[in-house]
């Protein structure tokens, strides 16, 4: 008896546009005494009952997702995989690795007045050795340098800074100028192309 006056009430109330009695029971619980109530006694609009009951569950699952307290669980070893499976990656380097780059400009060479000098990096210069002297790339790197006006290149390494006149790029030492076929015109015009370390 007092469970038909309950879903009396609740079919009134929710005909009427009221649902805070919705909040005591279950969602599914509540649509099927709903509709069993009014295929039984009640003469209200089945569109308005469904209606309201739709936003209902609507809002009630809404209100779900926030108050939920779950909180997923992740396992211990959550990275077992990784640590079984061989990835193969390579080894860490211990050299610091340049990308490639290219760069092109006017290079310049010098030899004799400074042949026996101390370098930028604290060697004594030799002009015989393929090195080049560079404004900002570090010491050690080896940098291609191509000679655009006859094709040759040489592979050059950076120990020494400058050039310090406009416009060029690169310094070459006499050996590596010599390569090139740069002696006798003292410049020409290179594209830079940079292989690391």
């Amino acid at each position: 008896m007092m469970k038909k006056n309950s879903l009396g009430l609740i079919t009134t109330l929710v005909a009427l546009g009221t649902t805070s009695l919705f909040s005591y029971f279950t969602p599914r619980a509540t649509a099927a005494n709903l509709r069993k109530s009014l295929n039984s006694k009640q003469n209200v609009s089945q569109a308005i009952v469904d209606r309201k009951l739709s936003s209902h569950l609507k809002s009630r699952s809404n209100k779900n997702l926030f108050k939920s307290n779950h909180k997923p669980k992740f396992s211990k070893n959550i990275f077992s995989l990784t640590n079984k499976t061989n990835l193969n990656l390579p080894k860490p380097s211990s050299t610091i690795q340049i990308a490639q780059a290219v760069a092109s400009g006017e290079a310049s060479w010098y030899g004799p007045g400074f042949n026996g000098r101390t370098t930028a990096n604290g060697e004594v210069f030799n002009q015989n050795e393929l090195t080049a002297a560079h404004p900002n790339l570090p010491f050690g790197t080896k940098v291609k340098v191509t000679n655009m006006n006859n094709g040759r290149s040489v592979v050059v390494r950076i120990n020494d800074r400058g050039p310090y006149a406009g416009g060029r790029i690169i310094d070459l030492s006499a050996a590596a100028a010599r390569i090139l076929g740069v002696i006798t015109s003292g410049v020409a015009p290179v594209q830079l192309e940079i292989l690391g370390r």
